[in-house]
């Protein structure tokens, strides 16, 4: 299993990006 692509890496980043967004309530 490679888990150190690019793409994957773009996704993981994106994952974690949403879910901060989603734990932050908007103002």
């Amino acid at each position: 299993m490679n888990l150190i692509t690019p793409g994957n890496r773009e996704k993981k980043a994106r994952t974690v990006f949403r879910r901060k967004m989603k734990n932050r309530p908007p103002d």
